[in-house]
């Protein structure tokens, strides 16, 4: 199936088997490497992207669906000031999160901010509870992402 798709902001035409998953053609056809495809459920959250600025587990996404929609990953947002300064809050907290939830963390932690500069206790949860991952305890990422928002707004320098 051929179709073009939207990459963080550069357009992709892509030749696929039309039963193949987001994550799948963003991972292993299109070599994103924060894109996991883990769980293939929904459950894990590595697979997390942006389609159209509303995060989505992209191994539950029909990847022709993807088709005239912007799909951000966490490689648009490296380059940016604001990736910086939420890695700054996770290393003041000495949270070194693991390479498979990372992406995924960093990303809808990006897109929290990008909507409102204030975390709210509720946004942290979510940004927890969206990823599964024990690779670092719920205390401290908790504080990281508070770090984050305050790095992320300019409240530290």
């Amino acid at each position: 199936m051929k179709f073009n798709i939207d990459l963080n902001g550069k357009e992709y035409e892509v030749d696929v088997p039309s039963n193949l998953r987001l994550s799948q053609l963003l991972g292993m056809v299109m070599t994103r490497k924060s894109v996991k495809h883990n769980c293939g459920t929904g459950r894990c959250g590595y697979c997390l992207v942006l389609i159209d600025n509303t995060p989505i587990y992209s191994c539950l996404y029909p990847a022709y669906r993807a088709q005239g929609k912007k799909i951000i990953t966490l490689e648009a947002i490296l380059q940016k000031s604001e990736y910086s300064n939420i890695i700054k809050g996770f290393e003041l907290a000495n949270v070194d999160l693991c390479p498979n939830c990372a992406p995924a963390r960093i990303l809808l932690t990006y897109h929290q901010l990008e909507k409102n500069r204030e975390l709210t206790g509720e946004m942290i949860e979510n940004i927890i509870d969206t990823i599964t991952c024990d690779c670092t305890d719920v205390s401290s990422l908790k504080e990281a992402l508070y770090l984050a928002a305050n790095f992320y707004k300019g409240d530290f320098d």
